[in-house]
Parts: structure tokens; sequence; C-alpha cells
């Protein structure tokens, strides 16, 4: 009789553990067959992981209710439970199983030690009412014709307390799910090969998650502040807007904005969806919501625009077609298929209308006018929206759209036009160097007179304790010191890359020795992410010389992966708006105007996106040769500093 084997404990609530004891009896026959009971990776997502050898790895929701729990299924493959069942079950359980699916996949490719071992799986999202029997649920709700199809695909999509009788037919039930989804895609069957899922990938799965289980895997101090912040801070905006109508904030790099889009989701405690251009940023903000408490008592949900248009795909059940770039532009693809998920979903009943009763677009300047037509389909029952609109912060377009810039705020009262004008994130002298350079680079003259006619009397207004009640942003930061500048000319390739070790070392036992944060608190800033680029291979190495983990998110296939607390963030220029660090690193600021041809923006927006990234303090590494022949960024910088005596 061959029996499941349990990797470490048992399940840590009593009320799943029945589920545990109905798949220890089962007897697998010539099958193999490993399961671990543990919240891997700090989060509320990760209930089981079932390993069967030669079919797949499976993350498992456990839901420990009954059939009277259920009070309807809906035609979206939607469950409603009743209002007695605590709240953090309300979300669909497939769903759930998602998510953690998700963030175990992105832990793995975080990690790489044992990234090379288990980044080709392919976990399957799975979802167990172990105490309903399916016979008894497709007799309460497959009946209605309305309803039969989607309580046939649920009956069929999870596992039910008959699959839990016999080894064989719970196997048969796990490959159904896997090649069957209810949700998502499933796997490429000529890369999905049963090799993959033998003893030696459970072996290296039960060292990740064995490795995994360090209490490091759970908020940073510095996340926990900005959490505390979010949810106790008595924000004067939110009591003076009106409920009943959208909203749209502006301000600097800095000012709060996102954070008071948060807010309001805690104060209002709906199905609230945030969205935005950056795929960096959004995991950034699916990380910190999806492990903070105050979030977990209702739905939120973090995706990237693009994201957010397969995810609409997938509930609508809407295949896109291959992009044919002989016969049509990117741009040109993307309008096709959201098309057809508004004219989808419109012919459905406009299910996807009611979907998120709040829905925060943050970065709504950049974002194209294709995105912005599915943004306004989803908001246009009685959904609200808070779009971010961030000054001098263009980088994909020359400017806003006109939905943004006439359509929307011309249907939004007054009181819902709100400015955040206090700098939270830089310290004074940082964020003047960058308003500076935003403003006036590459012209040093036109820098010295923005500096004496205006910025200078802020300043000193500042550190006056003066009103700036009457100027369009506040300094509140007094301690810190401008950006420091590193011209690494006369330097070899090995002594940069020891000079940028030293640097990390310092900061590190810095964050140590004051409690307040931890290796990802420290963002490297490269100029773009090409593999080959020079200053990647020294920062890769100087991680790797000061013995740290890194995450490389200028690899477009990273950056949509949680990072970990004991992870260096490596970051391109452009993907770096929206997200911040403690201490900051930038690396090639000589490559300005390269990156900004790139990304398609102007060197002074993505220069001023670079230097308001840091909370304490931003080193600015470069080549004054190079800089020389390519704008004279940084020569420009340090002229600002000198005009300003920073």
């Amino acid at each position: 009789m061959a029996k499941a084997k349990v990797h470490g404990n048992l399940p840590e609530k009593i009320q799943e553990r029945p589920f545990a004891d109905l798949l220890g009896e089962l007897d697998f026959g010539t099958s193999r067959v490993h399961v671990w009971y543990t919240r891997i990776l700090g989060t509320r997502d990760v209930d089981a992981v079932l390993l069967a050898e030669g079919l797949g790895l499976f993350v498992i929701e456990l839901k420990s209710i009954n059939l009277s729990a259920i009070k309807e299924i809906s035609g979206d493959n939607g469950m409603i439970l009743h209002d007695y069942v605590k709240s953090s079950t309300k979300k669909p359980p497939w769903l759930q199983a998602i998510d953690a699916a998700e963030s175990l996949q992105n832990k793995i490719q975080a990690t790489p030690a044992h990234r090379e071992m288990l980044n080709e799986l392919w976990i399957a999202p799975g979802a167990s009412l172990f105490r309903i029997n399916r016979q008894g649920f497709l007799a309460r709700f497959g009946r209605e014709p309305q309803f039969s199809h989607a309580a046939d695909e649920l009956a069929d999509g999870m596992i039910f307390a008959e699959d839990l009788i016999d080894g064989r037919m719970l196997l048969n039930r796990l490959k159904h799910i896997k090649t069957h989804p209810l949700y998502k895609a499933a796997p490429n069957k000529t890369k999905d090969k049963p090799a993959l899922y033998g003893e030696a990938t459970a072996i290296s799965l039960d060292a990740f998650i064995r490795f995994k289980l360090v209490p490091a895997e759970t908020l940073t101090a510095s996340e926990m502040a900005r959490l505390r912040r979010i949810e106790d801070e008595e924000e004067r905006h939110l009591d003076q807007i009106n409920p009943d109508h959208h909203v749209i904030c502006t301000g600097f790099a800095g000012t709060g904005k996102t954070l008071l889009g948060l807010q309001l989701a805690l104060r209002r405690k709906v199905n609230t969806l945030f969205t935005c251009y950056n795929k960096v940023l959004a995991t950034d903000i699916r990380r910190l919501t999806s492990m903070g408490a105050p979030f977990l008592e209702f739905s939120f949900e973090a995706f990237d625009v693009f994201q957010l248009l397969g995810d609409c795909e997938r509930r609508l059940g809407v295949h896109p077609d291959r992009w044919d770039r002989t016969r049509e532009t990117w741009e040109e693809y993307e309008i096709r298929r959201i098309r057809k998920v508004i004219e989808a979903d419109f012919d459905r009943g406009a299910r996807l209308r009611s979907a998120w009763e709040l829905v925060i677009v943050d970065e709504g300047q950049d974002i194209a006018d294709a995105f912005w037509s599915l943004i306004d389909y989803l908001t246009g029952g009685s959904s609200r929206l808070y779009v971010i609109d961030g000054k001098n912060q263009l980088l994909y377009r020359n400017s806003s759209c006109e939905y943004l810039a006439d359509g929307l705020p011309s249907v939004i009262p007054a009181e819902n036009h709100r400015e955040k004008r206090r700098v939270y994130r830089n310290t004074s002298e940082t964020f003047l160097l960058a308003q500076l350079f935003v403003q006036s680079y590459p012209a040093l003259d036109k820098a010295q007179r923005i500096w004496t006619q205006t910025l200078q009397k802020r300043y000193r207004a500042s550190r006056k304790s003066v009103d700036q009640v009457s100027f369009d942003f506040e300094l509140i930061r007094e301690n810190g010191g401008a950006p420091s500048l590193v011209d690494v000319d006369l330097l070899s390739t090995k002594e940069i890359s020891f000079r940028i070790e030293e640097s990390l070392k310092s900061k590190i036992e810095q964050l140590r020795l004051t409690d307040v944060g931890t290796p990802s608190d420290i963002l490297i800033l490269l100029p773009y992410g090409k593999s080959d680029s020079p200053w990647r291979s020294v920062a890769v190495k100087a991680c790797e010389a000061a013995g740290y983990d890194y995450i490389d998110y200028t690899d477009e296939d990273n950056r949509r992966t949680s990072y970990s607390p004991d992870e260096i963030r490596l970051c391109t220029f452009h993907s770096s708006r929206g997200i911040e660090g403690l201490h900051t690193i930038i690396l090639g600021f000589d490559q300005l105007h390269v990156a900004a041809k790139q990304s398609d923006t102007t060197a002074a927006n993505l220069g001023y996106i670079c230097l308001t990234r840091s909370t304490f303090e931003t080193e600015v590494f470069f080549s004054a040769r190079i800089d020389m022949q390519s704008g004279s960024p940084a020569h420009f910088l340090m002229g600002v500093a000198e005009i300003t005596g920073f």
C-alpha cells in the first residue's frame, strides 16, 4: 500500500486536519505522492502543496465548509457564501488557489539557490471542498438552467469528498484540474513533461519549502511602517471627497498619491482593483496588500494593465488570437482584444462591471487610450474610480490621453480633484535637485534662475518651519543630504564592483544596526535591461561578492515576481517609477539619454524618476568621459549641486 509522504507537520488549522486524515489513508498504488502542509512564504494563501510524481505539482486551497454555507453560485464561476461565514473565506476558493500558486511560483523564481531546479514546473491551482459531496452540490445548484453549466464546471474542477475515497480517483481528479482549469490557462503540453515531476523534484521542493519557512518571509520593517501609515493616518482628503463620484489625485513624486488610494480602499472595504502600467509597481502593491492584515478583510486585486486584460479574458472564457506582426501593430492588437472583451461581457449581461466596486488606477498619465476604454467600461456601472496623475512623470506618452486630460476631469466635482503636496519620500535636498533637473535640464542657466527665483525661497521656508501652504509642494524631510556622485573613470571594472560591494555592505550593516530594513530596501537602478549590459554585470558581481541574493527586475520575465526581504532589487530606470528604497544606487547615469530613447521619453523626465526613488540616501555612479559625449546629465547634476550648495 503506497501512501502519500507527508513532509513536515500536519496542517496548523484544526479545521483542515480532516483533509490530511483522508489523504493519509489513500492507497496510490505504484504512484508516489508527496504533500506539504504549511503556510509557506508567510502569506495566508498556501494551505497544501502536493506533488504527484509523473503528473504534476499542485497548490490546494482547503475549504472546511459544508453545503449549507454556500448561498449561491453565479454564471461566471463565482460562489457566494452566507454572511455568517468569516470574511477571509468569501473569495472563491479556486481564486485563492491561483493566488497561492502564483505566490509560490514567484518565490521560486526569486530564489537563485532553487530557481534552476524548480523554475520549469507548472504549478496547478486546485481547491478542495472536502466536506461536501459532489452529487449533493449538483443536486442543489445544478438544477436551474442558467447555473447548470457553472455548476458542472465547478463540480468537475474541484476536489470533493468522493475524490478522497480512492487514491486513483484523486489522481484522475488532479489530472483533470491541471488540464481543464477553472480559471487559469492549462500548461503547454510540449513543455510540461512528466519527467519534470520526479523524486529529484520532491527533494529540491522540500529543501526550498524548508528554506522559505524562515521568519524573513514576512513584511519588512519599512513595509510595516508603510502599512501602518496607510492604516492609521487621518487623511483630510478622504473626509472632503464626495463618495458618490470618481476621484482624481495629482502631485509630485513621493507625495503619497498611491497611499491615499490604498487608504480609500481600507475605508470602503469593498471589492477593489488596483491597476497601473508598470509591472514592477503592480507586483510591489500585490506583495504589500497580500501580506498586510488590513487588506485581508476584503477582496483586493493588483494587476498591471496587461494582466488586467488577461484576467478579464479568463473570466469570460475569451481566448485571444496570436499576434501577427505582419498584419497589425501591437497597439492595434491590444485594441482588438479589448474590444472583444467589452463586446463579450456586454453580451453576457455586463458582469465585469460589478466585479470591482472601487478601481484604483496608478500612473494614469501613461496608460494607453485603449486600456482607458477598458477601465471606463469596468467602472461604467456603480463602481468608483480613483485615478493618480503624477506630475513630471510621463514616460511612455508625450502627453496624457484625452480621457484623462479632459473627459474624466469634466465629470468629477471640484471637491474630488485632490492634490497631494507633502513630500514624504525624499529628503528636501534630494527632492529639490530632482525638481531642478526635470525643470531645466540641460540648461544650467535656467536651473540657476529657477533656484534663485522660486525653489531657494521654498527651501529656506522649510528650514525655518515657515508655512508652505502657498506652494505647490511642502517639504517636511529636514534630515538628510543630496545625492552623492561617483566618477568611475579612473577605476577598473573590478574596482568599480568592489566600490559598489563595499557600499552595499555598509548600507546593509546600517539597516541591521538601526533595525529599519532589510537588503530588499536597497534599490540598484540600471539604464536598461540588456543582459550583456556592463553595468548590470557589475551590479550582479557586487551583490554576489557581498554575499546577498538579488532579484533582477531588468529581466522582463521577473517583473511580476515578488521580491523576498533578503534580496537586493535590481531595476531599470523606467521600471522604477512608483517604487522606492531606503537606499538607492544609480549606475550608469551617463547612459540616461540612451535609456530615455529606449523608453521613448525625455531624459529630463527619466532622470527625475531615478532621482526620486530613495527615502534616505542616493549614490550616482557615472563615467565622466562617457557623460560628456551623451548630454552630460551627471555633469549637469553636479552643476545643480553647486548652484544650491547641497
